[in-house]
Parts: C-alpha cells; structure tokens; sequence
C-alpha cells in the first residue's frame, strides 16, 4: 500500500486512473478502500477486474461518489454475477461519463449513470441472456443513453424484446453484435442481420 499512498500524494489534485485486478477471493480489500475513497472525485477512468466478491466491495465503494472528471468505467466480473447495488454507481454524478463497458457476470443491478454515454459495450457471458430480468435490463441502459452513438451489444441470442422494443437514439452512427437472427428496431429503421455486424 505504500507506493500507492506515494503516488496519490505526489499526485496532489491531478485526474487519476485506477485499475483493481483482484482474482483471490480471500482478498481484504479495506485498507485500500480507505486509502483510495479520499482521491475517487478527482479520477478519470475506473477498471475493475475481479471475481463476485472482490467486485460487490468496490461497487459499494463507488455508490455515493461525486466524479467531476470520470470519463470511463468498465466492469469485468470474472465469476458469478456481483451483486445487485441498491443504489448507482457515482450516485452523486459523473456528467463526463462517455464510455461505460460491462463485461463477463456482472450482474443486473449494476447501474451507472448513462445520460452523458456516448459509447456502451456489453458483453455478458452467454447465458445471461437467458434470465428473464435480462431484457429489461439492456433495454434499460439503452434507453438511460440518449447520446448513445456507438453501442456494441455483444453476444445477442433471439429474444422477444428485440422484435418489440424502439429506442430513440438520434445520434447513432454504429451498432455492433453478435448474433443469430436478430431484428433491432432504431427510429424507423428495421435492421435483420446473421452472424457478426457493424452498422455504420
């Protein structure tokens, strides 16, 4: 801990980037909660990477933080999905949040604030596309991006809300996944598609 506690001194009030890659389970991570929680207003990217309970610690962490300057955040959950957080992430704002990227088991109730996203990546491990909550989730964070321009949805797997769902997102410029048979509805558009895509 005590390089850390060097650098973020000699940091003074610059923008910092964090990344956590925790795979043990048995980690504490307390003495580094405490140490880092004083500098997360002044950072500009967070990166986690880490199993369930490594990833509920640090998105407890994160809740009630106020990130002026965040500009990215990407989640990586390595084993079964964190767990649902009552209240979202950087509660207290985060106006320059552009890219938001959520990856592997992260769980449903991982919320961030997506007003200000302008690109969202999920890639959610295939069989959580089986889970009924699923749909309303994704269709959640797409409609929460209404300067959504470039969304890379990931794995897609034919599913009822796709054919039901419209989203309004009139700054669009790409959408990726991948899928089987899919048909995403954007404005008037209908878009039916088979195997890897990039709409540009």
């Amino acid at each position: 801990m005590a390089p850390i506690a060097v650098n973020l001194s000699l940091s003074q009030q610059m923008p910092i980037d964090i990344l956590v890659l925790c795979i043990s389970m048995a980690a504490d991570l307390s003495p580094f909660c405490a140490l880092i929680q004083p500098h997360l207003a002044r950072c500009r990217k967070v990166e986690i990477i880490g199993n369930d309970s490594v990833g509920d610690k640090l998105l407890r962490m994160l809740q009630p933080i106020s990130a002026p300057f965040l500009q990215s955040v990407q989640l990586d959950a390595q084993r079964s999905g964190w767990g649902v957080a009552s209240t979202p992430s950087f509660a207290g704002g985060a106006p320059m949040l552009r890219h938001v990227s959520l990856n592997g088991h992260v769980h449903l109730g991982a919320t961030l604030p997506h007003r200000s996203t302008t690109h969202l990546q999920l890639e959610l491990h295939s069989f959580e596309w089986g889970w009924p909550a699923c749909s309303s989730w994704i269709t959640a964070q797409l409609l929460a991006c209404p300067l959504l321009v470039h969304p890379d949805l990931g794995n897609l797997s034919v599913r009822p809300w796709l054919f039901s769902s419209q989203f309004h997102l009139p700054l669009l410029l790409t959408l990726s996944f991948f899928h089987h048979i899919i048909i995403f509805r954007v404005g008037d558009w209908s878009i039916k598609h088979r195997r890897w895509s990039q709409i540009v």
